[in-house]
């Protein structure tokens, strides 16, 4: 197993509140995170936003930088590390593990959805954070992505290793929510 951080700094523009505390049967959204996470054998680390009961807790050194910036502060205690936004509804705490049965020879597994990177829902080995301390001049989460060994695991393929686009699709404004939460 691994550490996981959930990254809950973020501004929330988009959604007009704190994603974070969107509740999704009757919890927020980042305690629902946490303790998936928890449960699952992924102690977690809440980076940014306010303290979880029971969660290690980093504020962010870089608020408004993006999330680069927040996770260019942390060093993993362990080598393998998952990290989760605040607002996945769905979101299965098994998903670290179910990405982690991809992670052998690679630096990262990294989740596809509608053709496009989840980045920021992907599983990380403590090498990659030493390639970013190693590179302070990066400021996007895809430019160190570009130093990395990266397998990427397509919707179907995610289906097929017991995943589900579910688990990691993310929500940025109350429409989606709405639509997700409701489905």
């Amino acid at each position: 197993m691994g550490e996981s951080v959930l990254l809950a700094g973020g501004a929330s523009r988009r959604m007009g509140q704190s994603k974070a505390a969107l509740p999704v049967q009757g919890v927020a959204m980042s305690e629902r995170i946490a303790a998936e996470l928890s449960r699952n054998g992924w102690p977690v680390t809440v980076l940014g936003g306010s303290p979880l009961e029971g969660c290690k807790h980093l504020q962010d050194d870089h608020p408004g930088n993006g999330p680069l910036a927040a996770l260019s502060g942390f060093r993993p205690s362990t080598d393998l590390v998952f990290v989760s936004p605040c607002d996945i509804p769905k979101f299965d705490g098994r998903l670290p593990s179910v990405l982690q049965s991809q992670i052998e020879g690679f630096e990262a597994v990294i989740p596809v959805l509608d053709g496009r990177d989840q980045t920021l829902c992907a599983l990380y080995r403590n090498a990659a954070f030493v390639k970013l301390a190693a590179h302070p001049d990066i400021f996007r989460v895809r430019d160190w992505i570009e130093f990395l060994r990266v397998r990427r695991v397509e919707e179907a393929e995610l289906e097929a290793i017991g995943g589900s686009v579910d688990w990691v699709r993310s929500v940025n404004t109350p429409e989606e929510f709405s639509n997700v939460v409701g489905s």
